[in-house]
């Protein structure tokens, strides 16, 4: 991975802590291939019920995601759009709500059967899909 950003977000008990807007400003002011809001417990269950594996460098995506305009292009029909134009023309895609857990795996398959969580080609010599 050529580009990554991890934002780990601490927040008191019961605080709302905006989490599109954070990642939809991620999106504007970088420009990223891929985006997502995620936990552990969301990892874990991409690991054990949809084959996802982080030591290989597999992409996936949490209860929001945002994708550039190539992987935008392949999003499969009826997954949530958030915010239709980030900066890039990508999209923020909202999935599930915090503990939604199988809404989250289901769009994870959808979304790497339909390409959009393929990998860039290597050598890599760009940095979108």
């Amino acid at each position: 991975m050529t580009q990554a950003v991890v934002l780990t977000v601490l927040s008191p008990d019961g605080a709302e802590v905006p989490e599109a807007a954070l990642l939809a400003l991620i999106a504007d002011v970088w420009q990223p291939d891929i985006g997502d809001v995620t936990d552990d417990d969301l990892l874990d269950a991409l690991e054990d019920d949809a084959g996802y594996d982080y030591t290989l460098s597999q992409l996936c995506v949490g209860r929001l995601g945002y994708l550039s305009p190539g992987r935008a292009a392949l999003v499969p029909d009826g997954m949530g759009v958030a915010r239709g134009e980030p900066a890039g023309e990508g999209v923020l895609l909202d999935i599930a709500p915090p503990g939604d857990i199988e809404a989250v795996v289901d769009a994870y398959v959808r979304l790497r059967d339909a390409g959009a969580l393929e990998p860039l080609p290597r050598p890599m010599n760009r940095t979108f899909l």
